[in-house]
């Protein structure tokens, strides 16, 4: 257990630092490279340190960052404001809490020849010193912007059936980033009432530059009323030390009691070897008096699973139809075996669903279960064998 929890902290570690722990720098310079001392403002003498740049080295990809210094900086809560402008545009404002020993602040409206403007409105300090350390440079960096990170939920789902929800994750930037995703927590679902039957709603790992990670999972509930879906979170530390935070915007679902007009089943059995296929059937009953068109059916399982067919173009009155499916897993645990089922009616489309736990097991355990029942059998012959 001690060498597996070693080698798991040795594993985390390799991954970590191999993501980008530092901006690959394409061109940078202080404010001391560009001619500039320390700017010292006084308590009340509120004023503007100007600073001319030109000829930083780019390339397509690249950010220009204003590492924005404090020599002196110690937290406040109220009283201190600094504004960045970019050849007369603002760029940025930090105030009190948000005022940090170092801050990162990306400039946009740069051209060949750049005027920066800092103001700093010091109320409360005795004196405010940006540092002649500052720095002014283009780096290659990730970057997921605020539509980069959201969800997808359908607007209205019918009770007991599986919604279907997506997130999507794009770094839109130059490297790659070590990302923390994590939705639908396990207090929120209980508290809506919900169950998590399907999926991932988590992730841990790198994004790389220009990659979409998309989450897929299926929560289902017994509620007749809407609900509003779970918030996603997003954890990740820039090339600059900043660790930022992001979530997505709940959607509401507005539920609906379902008129259901197909009765399934899945019958297989329910005991698996890891690497054996299986054989198994759906069978699908029109349990109306009318016909059923365009019926789709869509498996979501943990393993390989292949269906006859998944397109039945039309289901009779009561009748009722058997579709043969192979099933093999890879891992040894117990798996959902997700069925949902789309079609139309006279009425309009529809959707229903079913599922099953499975239970997969190495063949090899039992083996080794019984190859050591019969050793110790073994030795206790020998043994009752000696004593006679």
């Amino acid at each position: 257990m001690k060498i597996t929890k070693l080698y798991i902290i040795i594993l985390l570690a390799i991954i970590f630092l191999q993501t980008n722990l530092f901006a690959e720098t394409i061109d940078e310079k202080t404010f001391f490279n560009l001619g500039y001392d320390n700017y010292v403002n006084e308590k009340y003498q509120n004023g503007c340190l100007e600073v001319a740049f030109s000829g930083l080295e780019e390339t397509v990809s690249s950010s220009t960052i204003l590492q924005l210094k404090i020599d002196n900086y110690i937290p406040v809560t109220y009283g201190v404001a600094i504004k960045v402008y970019l050849n007369g545009v603002l760029e940025s404002e930090i105030k009190d809490s948000n005022l940090s020993a170092n801050n990162i602040i990306e400039l946009y409206n740069t051209k060949l020849e750049n005027n920066l403007l800092i103001c700093v409105d010091n109320n409360y300090l005795p004196r405010l010193v940006l540092s002649k350390r500052s720095t002014i440079g283009n780096y290659l960096l990730a970057k997921i912007n605020t539509d980069d990170f959201y969800q997808i939920v359908p607007g209205t789902a019918h009770t007991g059936e599986l919604i279907p929800i997506t997130i999507f994750i794009k770094n839109s930037g130059a490297e790659k980033v070590y990302i923390d995703v994590e939705n639908a927590v396990k207090q929120y679902l209980e508290n809506s009432q919900l169950e998590n039957v399907s999926g991932d709603t988590e992730y841990k790992g790198l994004l790389l530059a220009g990659e979409t990670k998309e989450i897929k999972y299926y929560i289902e509930t017994n509620r007749n009323a809407g609900y509003v879906s779970p918030r996603a979170v997003l954890k990740y530390k820039t090339e600059f030390g900043q660790d930022i935070i992001r979530y997505t915007e709940p959607k509401a679902i507005k539920l609906e009691m379902p008129v259901l007009a197909i009765d399934s089943q899945i019958d297989v059995s329910r005991n698996l070897i890891v690497k054996q296929p299986i054989y198994g059937k759906i069978i699908l009953r029109n349990i109306t008096e009318n016909a059923i068109t365009n019926i789709s059916l869509q498996p979501n399982f943990d393993g390989k699973i292949t269906l006859a067919t998944q397109e039945i173009n039309l289901l009779k009155g009561k009748d009722f139809i058997t579709i043969p499916f192979e099933i093999q897993t890879y891992t040894a645990k117990d798996k959902e075996l997700n069925l949902k089922i789309t079609y139309n009616t006279n009425e309009g489309s529809n959707s229903s669903s079913t599922q099953i736990t499975l239970h997969s097991e190495n063949i090899n355990s039992n083996n080794a279960q019984i190859t050591a029942v019969l050793i110790i059998l073994t030795i206790v012959l020998y043994m009752w064998v000696v004593k006679i």
